[in-house]
């Protein structure tokens, strides 16, 4: 089946086997895309080939193998950071025209001056230039974007796709507990390298509160005899157990059995481990670095988090948390967040498993709700569009606002806004998140239509003026967020000329700060609003959505951009005359030119560039399915 054959690619892997992360996070995903109808293959120098039969391919093959592998698939992933294999696979696929996705997981810099000169250099070459040649990079978190950041770095296509492992796998381990030598007793599991910190573990155990304490380490690295030296110089040799290799099942029994488990890393990408120990209700003890937090504060389990390098802090947070019991909801929430069988609807937005012959730039997606499968949903060039006609739209969000339907964020995209998505991964995951994303801009509107798809333009001003005349005729209220004070007010004064039995419940300015959208999403809670219009320019009106509507009650909330200045009076409307010929955005720049200038220059800019390349791809593939 044309472009279902995904192809992984690292130099080394072997999940089952001592392997390290990458390798499970690689067996995770591969596993859940073949279970979605993908054909998985796993390439790496030196793979263990398992004896029985996983639901994908794996093949032992060093670099001179590669081609033929990158020629077969149809989406070449490939991962690690600064990895030869990984730059070569990507290197292959860009000549052989593959889609490329490269998930870089993590950087750790704890190598001597020539090290960390190679390592420079790689970053400022084939590292920059596998974050800005890939059509997708994988972050596992949305830390890592101002880590590349820091790093002189960044990825042009962003998706934050979260480490995962496979819940059934976890569940398939439970075994009886294997009390382990202690009080308490103390587990770790993972490579031994100087980057895991394991030296503030030992040295813990010379502390008071920890004197009958043992630590249990499972794994293998270069760091081994290191750390046997500093237990026998702390003291603690005797306290300090190597276990070396130990097979899942076994590691599972010594989980159930320990009081506590520690990651004292100083680097982590999002350490695959703590998610595992978290599903199986082992106290976690981890250093307070970006990966670990992202993963606990998601669980709900930041407690166990102490100052990096702190030996002092870590043994009082073992000694505090090593009695406790962890709580279900910690496990549930792990396993909501952090379980590739949660994770289905984002793999497949990654790779686009409904993609059609021939079709390119715009990929069809099944969303992650059970109804959410109702929405004409496609990704055009990046974004997400539902394809509904005006009416449909507005029947789910008469439906939603009287309670009869799931809450629903409306959400819409013109060319600006899909242009500055893709350098923004805040605004391209608010989008992604929003229920309903409709068509603003006559742009897309003929976007769509030149790679064959029919998405009718619903512009933002539109849906907010049809949907006050529904809530008018339904009694249903409204709420106003948005513009200045005086424009804000006006607009309100003029919904109520034009519909006298509209409900309006408030309205706000917006002009207010982060630390103040707490009482901003009290005063819309407060008013009881079925409706929340939101009149704030882009990213913030979507961030904001997306930050707080856990928090909100409203059923339905649109953002409607600069609506309010047009609805007040402040700005005309362009004649319905330009509004259907799509030059709106021509009206408004005469309007406001110094503003709108160089916004409209770029953003227009981008869009046809990726239009054109989407379009001659689509194309060409056309050409190539009719000679097949």
């Amino acid at each position: 089946m044309r472009g279902r054959r995904l192809l992984h690619v690292h130099r080394d892997f072997a999940p089952h086997q001592g392997g390290g992360g990458v390798a499970r996070h690689i067996h995770g995903l591969a596993t859940t895309a073949a279970k979605l109808g993908f054909d998985v293959r796993v390439v790496a120098p030196g793979a263990f080939v398992p004896e029985t039969e996983p639901d994908y391919e794996v093949k032992s093959d060093a670099l001179g193998g590669l081609w033929h592998h990158v020629g077969w698939a149809d989406i070449v992933h490939v991962h690690g950071s600064r990895n030869p294999i990984a730059g070569a696979a990507a290197a292959m696929a860009r000549l052989r025209g593959k889609r490329l996705v490269y998930t870089p997981h993590c950087y750790y810099d704890d190598d001597g001056a020539l090290k960390q000169a190679a390592k420079r250099l790689w970053d400022r070459t084939v590292e920059r230039r596998l974050l800005t040649g890939s059509h997708a990079v994988v972050l596992l978190a949305r830390f890592w974007i101002d880590e590349l950041r820091s790093r002189g770095l960044a990825a042009s296509s962003p998706v934050i796709l979260p480490n995962c492992v496979l819940d059934t796998a976890v569940l398939s381990r439970a075994a009886p507990p294997q009390r382990l030598e202690g009080d308490p007793s103390l587990l770790y599991v993972g490579r031994l390298d100087r980057v895991k910190r394991l030296d503030d573990a030992i040295l813990a155990l010379s502390r008071e509160t920890l004197k009958r304490a043992v630590l249990h380490i499972v794994g293998r690295g270069p760091d081994r005899d290191r750390l046997r030296k500093l237990a026998a110089h702390a003291g603690v040799a005797a306290r300090v157990r190597f276990h070396g290799f130990v097979p899942d099942a076994e590691v599972a029994a010594m989980a159930a059995g320990a009081n506590c488990f520690v990651l004292p890393s100083a680097a982590e990408g999002g350490p695959t481990v703590l998610i595992e120990m978290l599903l199986m209700g082992c106290n976690v003890v981890a250093s307070d670095i970006p990966a670990n937090r992202a993963i606990l504060a998601a669980a709900g389990w930041t407690e166990g988090l102490y100052p990096l390098g702190d030996v002092e802090a870590l043994a009082a947070m073992v000694n505090d948390i090593a009695e406790r019991r962890m709580l279900s909801d910690v496990t549930e929430r792990a396993r909501e967040c952090f379980t590739w069988e949660r994770r289905t609807s984002l793999i497949i937005e990654l790779y686009g498993v409904h993609r059609r012959p021939g079709q390119s730039g715009i990929v069809p997606a099944v969303a992650a709700e059970p109804d959410a499968s109702l929405n004409e949903r496609v990704w055009f060039l990046g974004c997400p569009v539902d394809l509904l006609d005006s009416a449909e739209l507005l029947c789910r969000a008469e439906s939603a606002g009287q309670g009869q339907g799931r809450r629903m964020r409306i959400e819409g995209l013109n060319v600006a806004k899909l242009a500055d998505a893709r350098r923004d991964p805040d605004l391209s995951q608010a989008l992604r998140d929003a229920e309903l994303v409709h068509v603003d801009g006559k742009g897309i509107a003929l976007g769509l239509a030149a790679l064959g798809f029919n998405g009718e333009r619903y512009a933002g001003i539109d849906l907010m003026l049809d949907a006050c005349a529904q809530a008018s005729r339904l009694g249903l209220s409204i709420y106003l967020l948005g513009a200045r004070p005086e424009v804000v007010t006006a607009a309100a004064q003029r919904l109520r000329q034009r519909w006298p039995s509209l409900l309006i419940a408030g309205l706000r300015d917006g002009y207010f700060e982060e630390h103040e959208e707490a009482a901003v999403v009290d005063a819309i809670n407060a008013s009881g609003a079925a409706f929340l219009f939101i009149g704030i320019s882009s990213p913030k009106k979507e961030i904001f959505l997306r930050d707080n509507w856990e928090r909100l009650t409203v059923p339905v909330a649109m953002g409607v951009g600069g609506a309010f200045d047009v609805v007040s009076g402040r700005l005309p409307r362009a004649p319905r005359a330009v509004q259907k010929i799509g030059m709106e955005w021509l009206f408004r720049l005469c309007l406001e030119p110094r503003r709108l200038a160089m916004r409209y220059l770029r953003t227009n800019a981008i869009y046809a560039s990726l239009l054109a390349r989407a379009w001659f791809e689509k194309r060409i593939a056309a050409t190539k399915a009719r000679q097949l």
